[in-house]
This record gives C-alpha cells, structure tokens and sequence, in this order.
C-alpha cells in the first residue's frame, strides 16, 4: 500500500504509526534497524491494531527485542530466520548447550541467526577441507561445489554447486 523510509536517527514514530492505523493494512513489513529505530515497536504496542500484523527482520535474531522490551512489546510480531535461540531440535540443543558451556549469557546475551550462520561457514569449511584434504583455495572451492550437505543447528543445509547459494530451512517465528 505504502512505502516509508525512515531516518536511521528517527525516535518518534506517531506520524508513521497514524498513516498505518489510517490505511489499516493486513499487515507491516518493518525493516527498522538500530536501538533508535526500535523504539517503534514500543509507541506501536501503546496503540496497535491487533488485526494488522507486524513482520520484521533484524529485531530478533539480531536484537532480541522479544526479550529485552516491555513485555507484549513484540506480541504479534513475526519474523523469518535460519535460526532463533528458541528453535527445539535436538540440533539445536546440542549447539546452544556447547555455546552456553564455553559462554555465558552476558557474554553472548542471545543466539540469533548471525551467529549459526557464523558456525555454520566454519563447519562447511572444515568439511570442505576434509573432503580435499588441503586449505588450498582452489581445492577448497571444488570440494565445496561437490554440493556439500551437513545438518547444523537451524536445520540441514546443502551448498548448491553451480550458484553457490545455501539451500536451507527458514522458519517463521511469532
């Protein structure tokens, strides 16, 4: 229905949050970023609609609003990862339960998307380096376009050989 780009340093959301009430949408894509910006969430929540749904993108996996807001702050909220903290598998526990072993929770208050991605390129590496036996780029790089596969903590992934995009599960979060 409507596009607003809003500057990084923005606090006060009012005029933003009457235009959405105004045209009452289905729904709100935010691609809000940054500690300022996430103060819509917060003027959201004094007046939100509960028939129009919130989607964003970076204020989960990345800036764990859902627990670092006022409570119901983020309720109706939903966004799409690779990976969440709160994602129950047997994976996943496995991965948290090593990361929490060797980390505590203020020195990594969340384990978000970034962070599984990260693990996620040294473990297809590493495989990549078993495969061919050597660090030699080249090598490296054909082992990786075998369509190397490995299950990681947000699900199982395959390498695609001819793009090398990553093929894998995202869920969708509330």
């Amino acid at each position: 229905v409507a596009t607003e780009y809003v500057p990084v340093q923005k606090l006060k959301f009012g005029v933003t949050i009457e235009n959405i009430l105004e045209v009452a949408p289905d729904v709100v894509v935010t691609f809000l970023v940054g500690q300022k910006q996430s103060t819509f969430f917060e003027q959201w929540k004094a007046v939100r609609d509960e028939n129009i749904e919130i989607v964003t993108t970076t204020s989960i996996t990345q800036e764990y609003m859902h627990l670092t807001c006022a409570e119901g702050t983020m309720k109706n909220v939903y966004f799409s990862a690779p990976y969440a903290e709160e994602l129950e598998t047997p994976a996943s526990r496995r991965w948290k339960n090593s990361i929490r072993a060797r980390f505590n929770q203020s020195q990594i208050p969340y384990l978000g998307s970034d962070h599984e991605a990260a693990y996620l390129a040294i473990m297809l590496y590493k495989k990549a380096v078993e495969i061919c036996g050597s660090t030699e780029t080249e090598a490296v790089i054909h082992a990786l376009e075998t369509g190397i596969s490995l299950a990681a903590p947000g699900g199982y992934c395959r390498l695609n050989p001819w793009d090398h995009h990553l093929i894998r599960d995202v869920g969708v979060f509330r």
